[in-house]
């Protein structure tokens, strides 16, 4: 194998830059100022991309360059055999970037830049060492050190942050990435000037990684205190559904804060310190409780956590969030199809969850395991996972024990079996001796898996730089004295007119499930249809069915069945409606129900929830 150039790395490279996260707000000065970087020559000429559009992932050899030989096992040795934990951690990783690298790639750009990097930035493919690059750079916004000096700016004003993008530019200096949130996501851009239109506005011209060497920009109100940014709009100007946010849905990172060399869940100073979680999931319904308080995917009750989008996540039916929390002790509830990573600094713990009623209870050294999740766990080099059923699970860094609910003989994880997985059916309990969580990517049923092109956006093809579908493509720069010279178009533009694309590609439910009571009608059910714009589509028409599913994929449904009004249509409104629909089945079994568009890809499914009498 081999050994890959430190030329692409980023998180161990001496930055010279400072950071500024404190003070109180300062007047805005409204000087135009500028970086000197330029998209179309210092970005990439490739889109942001999904994990599926390379062979690449994070592996052994990523973790040595990041974090040093202490996270492989075998020494100094190439290739890295990562411990346990590191592996772990890289899935979580690999996992995290299947939507999108646009951290990573504003990241890179930044490095390459400042570093006077050969060959530039435009001129290298997405391969190798550019795209294992990449990775390591989308890994820096797991680091305790870079959230935190995210969530501070995230607490300030516009004005301040303003302020210190043009007090970095006026030094020519190129030191922050932007990241932008809204209720479809997050998405990180690369801020390369800022010019003031007129008084109350400002226009920051950024590198967005979708649109490769295109003049995208991020505009601000400043007597409202508010942004506007184009993430899918062909022409920025003209983009109908425009992301709009205000102080509190935009931070900036600066890149000191990446250039840690000690590892998350391990000691030092880069450590997580209560507990860091990444979280996917079908329907926005997860909840963490913590020592003081509820952390939601939209808000938190506790001082001493956060919660934010995670920075490549723009999916019509799967959200991804980051939750920081200083509470050693959480409880997780997963009510919808989950896949979510726990982080401290003596574990990595990896749950895949149908979706139930049930808590996961995380402490110290110890996991309660419901029947409705998967649940893995990796402490130093030991690996373990229960699945099928109801367990505890002990663990410290010498031994994890399982003891599935019923049963007095556990199962020992140690030095001389380092991995396990426990798979409990009843009263039966089968015992393998190997864990997925040290596998380089998770195994994740189909509802949690993104897309390779996020919803409103044009194929990654048609958005390279230098083809000819791909935006029109400017170099704008602002000189000292506040003046802007003339445009110079790079990329040759198409006249083919874009027209809004309304296929349906996801089903939203509208509404809480309410109790299923065996043979009685469910509460009314009401599904919206999300075109590929991530919209609404309050027009459209179609027809739904429902269906009724076991709580696990290769489950029997023993002769139960939904009854009742299990087809319904949309005539011009753009939702199916279902009312008087019944379960008849067992009571104290778990189902789930599917919702399908017919003639179409699009669904959802419920559940799996218990069946009452």
């Amino acid at each position: 194998m081999k050994p890959r150039r430190l030329a692409t790395l980023v998180v161990l490279a001496f930055i010279t830059t400072a950071c500024s996260g404190g003070g109180n707000s300062s007047p805005l000065s409204q000087t135009p100022a500028t970086s000197g970087m330029v998209a179309a020559s210092d970005g990439f000429s490739f889109p942001n991309f999904g994990a599926a559009n390379t062979k690449e992932l994070m592996d052994g050899e990523d973790l040595r360059i990041m974090f040093g030989d202490g996270v492989c096992t075998n020494g100094t040795a190439t290739p890295c055999s990562p411990t346990a934990e590191a592996a772990a951690w890289a899935q979580m990783v690999n996992q995290s970037r299947q939507a999108g690298h646009c951290e990573g790639m504003v990241v890179q750009a930044i490095h390459r830049y400042t570093t006077k990097a050969s060959p530039k930035t435009v001129d290298l493919t997405n391969d190798n060492d550019t795209t294992n690059g990449i990775i390591r750079a989308f890994a820096t916004q797991f680091f305790p050190v870079v959230r935190k000096e995210s969530d501070s700016w995230a607490k300030k004003s516009i004005n301040d942050i303003l302020s210190e993008l043009t007090k970095s530019f006026s030094s020519s200096a190129m030191t922050y990435s932007m990241g932008l949130y809204t209720d479809k996501g997050g998405h990180a851009v690369l801020p390369l000037s800022i010019e003031y239109p007129t008084e109350t506005t400002a226009k920051v011209n950024i590198y967005d990684s979708n649109w490769p060497g295109a003049n995208r920009y991020v505009m601000f109100d400043l007597e409202a205190e508010t942004w506007t940014f184009s993430f899918s709009g062909r022409d920025p100007e003209k983009d109908p559904n425009p992301w709009t946010g205000g102080k509190g849905d935009i931070d900036l990172t600066s890149m000191e804060s990446r250039t840690q060399s000690s590892a998350p869940f391990d000691s030092g100073s880069n450590t997580v310190t209560g507990n860091f979680l990444v979280i996917r999931s079908t329907q926005p319904t997860w909840s963490i409780t913590t020592s003081d308080g509820t952390v939601t995917p939209t808000e938190s009750t506790s001082p001493t956590s956060t919660v934010r989008a995670l920075r490549n996540s723009t999916s019509a039916t799967l959200r991804e969030h980051v939750v920081f929390t200083d509470s050693i002790e959480i409880d997780v509830q997963l009510p919808a199809a989950t896949s979510a990573y726990v982080v401290s600094n003596n574990k990595v713990v990896s749950v895949i969850s149908k979706g139930g009623a049930e808590t996961i209870a995380i402490t110290a050294d110890s996991i309660d395991v419901p029947s409705s999740a998967q649940v893995s766990i990796a402490v130093e080099n030991l690996a373990a996972t229960v699945q099928g059923g109801n367990a505890l699970i002990d663990f410290q860094p010498s031994a994890i024990t399982i003891t599935p609910d019923g049963n007095t003989q556990p199962v020992v994880v140690n030095s001389q079996r380092p991995a396990a997985t426990v798979t409990i059916s009843g009263s039966s309990v089968k015992t393998s001796s190997s864990s997925p969580i040290t596998d380089s990517e998770p195994s994740l049923p189909s509802e949690l898996l993104p897309a390779d092109t996020k919803a409103g956006l044009s194929p990654q093809s048609e958005r390279a730089l230098g083809t000819s579908n791909s935006p029109q493509t400017t170099t704008t720069t602002t000189t000292a004295a506040g003046t802007t010279n003339s445009s110079t178009t790079i990329v040759p533009v198409t006249t083919t007119s874009v027209v809004q694309n309304t296929n349906i590609v996801a089903l939203q439910f509208m509404g809480s499930l309410g109790p299923w009571r065996n043979g009685q009608p469910l509460e009314p059910y009401v599904f919206r249809f999300i075109n590929n714009q991530d919209q609404w589509a309050n027009t459209a028409s179609g027809s739904c069915t429902l269906t009724l599913l076991p709580e696990l994929d290769n489950g029997s449904l023993g002769g139960a069945s939904l009854s009742g009004n299990t087809t319904a249509t949309a005539n011009g409104t753009g939702q199916c409606e279902f009312s008087g629909v019944i379960i008849n089945g067992t009571p104290n079994t778990k189902y789930r129900i599917r919702a399908q568009l017919s003639g179409g890809s699009a669904f959802t499914i419920l559940g799996p929830a218990t069946l009452t009498n």
